[in-house]
């Protein structure tokens, strides 16, 4: 209901042609939306007699009842994108920013590769025959399903993102399975949202937006140029506030691989630069002197080396007095401190990756490695990490294989230790001295007592064992 407010001001005779209020009171009613109906109260009664140059001036408002504001949302770049897909980063790029450090990062790289090799394992185990044989050939590419399980891992672990094609035809009688490069897929948006959207390079697709590839996410399919059906798989690690893309799990430790990155950069500038630091010349003679310039060169590359990165500043004074060539060199000494930058990025990489230092190539130097810590560790790893990332791939990539009608419930990823139990088994309890004979290439000696008993125990065990088998012995 609206408010309607008067207020009643009464205003004294005039002085001077000015008129002033007569008592300084400022007399309210406040009535509600119908005419005369009294909601408030005013200071004294209305119904007094004014003066001839007495006047009453009333003034009413109508005062609407207080409600939120309706906020204009605050756009920003992205409400301005033009573009019919999601970015990833702020420029578009950060798949190549993961890619680079891949490569580049020699820690990080080394646990990507052997987490990928243990999460791959050895094989598969399946109920359906028809699934296993199927995995011998899962494309026309000739990739096994193992090969190309362990490029979906791979690209799991490192970007985070795993991009699968699906082909098949209007009747589904085959399934064909290609694994795309997550650094040249951008998911759709607007008009290509629920699609897949294929790029060579994202940093040239300005101005080449019609030959993007859109493919349809799974499980829609749509016919290509080829008149097969095709789909995308997206399979992600899931990230809060990224809605569209997954996050590799390493992804709390860049800057730390970024950090292993620099430190063998700084050593690589210092392997350019002989190990020579850079230095002030003080020479004397005169500028274009042809032999003088044939001696900076020479003192130069004796004492800096010819990296890009250690430098010679130089400076030539006129002959006269003390004209003796002074040379200082600028060292440093915080070799120790690089070393553990270098040390610290190991280890954090490590814990950014959630796994183990025995299990990612990183040894200390003088040490041989423990097969105890690798065996203990692996068994943690088999029973938490790798199993984690298997399901992940595997359960998404079943309902393609029921797609081709394969049962795969009992498909299932065969884990073994990278070491046996070899070291933890005693020799004289499972062999006998004529296989210990043959194990150390030479022939027993011919009547060696120790070796005959042997034999004889070995022979009577074997008789008792076949006569238990109803098996008759021959002598």
């Amino acid at each position: 209901m609206a408010i309607i407010s008067v207020d009643i001001i009464d205003y004294g005779p005039k002085k001077n042609g000015q008129k002033f209020k007569a008592d300084g009171k400022k007399r309210k009613i406040v009535i509600g939306k119908r005419q005369g109906e009294k909601i408030g109260s005013h200071d004294e009664d209305d119904n007094f007699d004014l003066d001839r140059n007495r006047r009453r001036e009333v003034k009413t408002r109508i005062q609407q009842p207080l409600k939120v504001p309706d906020l204009q949302k605050e756009r920003t770049k992205l409400d301005f994108d033009t573009h019919n897909w999601h970015r990833f980063g702020a420029d578009n790029l950060f798949p190549d920013g993961l890619a680079a450090l891949n490569r580049q990062a020699n820690n990080n790289r080394s646990i990507l590769h052997w987490k990928a090799i243990y999460t791959t394992g050895n094989g598969f185990t399946s109920d359906d025959e028809s699934l296993l044989e199927y995995f011998k050939q899962i494309n026309t590419e000739n990739d096994t399903f193992r090969s190309f399980f362990k490029k979906t891992i791979q690209d799991y672990n490192g970007f985070g993102n795993v991009y699968v094609e699906v082909v098949t035809d209007s009747l589904n009688t085959f399934t064909w399975l290609f694994q795309w490069d997550p650094t040249k897929v951008r998911l759709g948006s607007k008009d290509r949202q629920g699609f897949a959207g294929f790029f060579p390079d994202w940093r040239k697709v300005e101005g080449r937006q019609s030959q993007i590839k859109w493919v349809p996410l799974y499980p829609n399919f749509e016919e290509g140029d080829d008149g097969l059906q095709h789909s995308i798989l997206h399979i992600r690690d899931y990230e809060p506030q990224f809605p569209n893309y997954g996050l590799p799990s390493w992804v709390g430790g860049m800057d730390a691989a970024a950090i292993g990155f620099k430190t063998n950069r700084w050593n690589l500038t210092r392997l350019d630069n002989q190990f020579q630091s850079s230095g002030i010349l003080e020479i004397f003679g005169e500028k274009g002197d042809k032999k003088l310039l044939e001696q900076l060169n020479k003192f130069k590359e004796r004492r800096v080396g010819e990296g890009r990165n250690s430098q010679l500043l130089t400076i030539t004074r006129e002959r006269g007095g003390n004209e003796k060539t002074i040379y200082t060199p600028l060292t440093t000494t915080n070799e120790g401190d690089w070393i553990n930058l270098h040390k610290q990025s190991d280890q954090e990489m490590v814990i950014a990756h959630n796994w183990f230092r025995s299990l990612s190539g990183l040894g200390e130097p003088g040490q041989l490695g423990n097969t105890q810590q690798i065996r203990n560790e692996y068994d943690i790893a088999r029973s938490t990490v790798i199993p984690e990332i298997q399901n992940v791939i595997l359960d998404a990539l079943k309902t393609v294989f029921e797609l081709g009608g394969f049962n795969a419930d009992t498909l299932e990823v065969i884990n073994q230790s990278p070491v046996g139990i070899a070291d933890r088994i005693d020799p004289n309890f499972v062999l006998n001295r004529q296989q210990g004979y043959d194990i150390l290439g030479i022939e027993a000696p011919e009547g060696d007592p120790d070796l005959q008993k042997v034999i004889n125990t070995n022979k009577g065990k074997v008789e008792e064992i076949k006569l238990q088998d109803g098996t008759p012995t021959t002598d």
